[in-house]
This record gives structure tokens, C-alpha cells and sequence, in this order.
């Protein structure tokens, strides 16, 4: 038995260090840009279908005092209206995480060299706004 849950540990370390290798991976500012327009959709859907289910659980209660589908669809469409904003305000600091992201060659000089050698290597460069 002890073999096997020593087994399972194993298996399962080597499975998640390859799950988050491949999540490692950088991001480039094309992948940041079409991260956030996927949140931005979701967010969209989750706002929508928030807002309809709120407005049909208040028809349902309004119809009908002691119905629980009514307040189900209520509670239910409030928590996907805030779901939705959560989303939409991370999608906005995702593709501003985005515009902050530049790759671009910088200078290399080198020290010590009499005729003054530069030489130029690719950097990916993050603003940090101070405002």
C-alpha cells in the first residue's frame, strides 16, 4: 500500500511539473491581447446572461410570492453580474498588461574597446507608470 500511494505521489509530481512547464511559457503582447479578448467576451456572455436571469427571477417573485425559482434565477443571475465585472475589470489590466509589454533592441557597449563598439541585443522592456 505504501508502495502505491509512494507510486501515485510520484506520477502525480512529474504530471503537474509538466503541466506548469508548459504553463510557464513568456507571453508575448499578441498573447496578452488575445487573453483579454477572451475575458472580454466571457465577461460580455456572463454580464448578459447575469442580467437576464436577474430580471426573470423578479418577473417569476413578482407573479408568484412563494416561488423558490424565482429567487434561485435571482441569486443566481446576481452572482453571474458580478462575475462578469470581475472578469471585464481583468480583461482591461490584461491588455494594459499587454500595451506595457515592448520587445525592442537595446545598445550593448562594450567596455574597454579603444573604437567605441556597440552592439545592439533583443530585450523585452515593462513600463512601470508612476502616476
Amino acid at each position: 500500500m505504501k508502495r502505491l500511494a509512494i507510486l501515485i505521489f510520484l506520477i502525480s509530481t512529474f504530471c503537474s511539473g509538466i503541466i506548469y512547464q508548459t504553463m510557464a511559457q513568456e507571453m508575448t503582447k499578441q498573447d496578452y491581447l488575445e487573453l483579454s479578448r477572451q475575458q472580454k467576451n466571457v465577461g460580455l456572455i456572463l454580464l448578459g446572461g447575469g442580467a437576464a436571469l436577474v430580471t426573470t427571477g423578479l418577473l417569476i417573485v413578482s407573479g408568484d410570492l412563494d416561488s423558490t425559482i424565482g429567487g434561485v434565477c435571482f441569486y443566481t443571475g446576481s452572482i453571474a453580474v458580478v462575475s462578469g465585472l470581475v472578469t471585464l475589470i481583468h480583461a482591461n489590466n490584461t491588455k494594459m498588461k499587454a500595451n506595457k509589454l515592448t520587445l525592442s533592441n537595446h545598445p550593448l557597449y562594450i567596455l574597454g574597446a579603444t573604437n567605441g563598439i556597440q552592439k545592439s541585443y533583443p530585450a523585452l522592456t515593462f513600463k512601470i507608470s508612476l502616476n
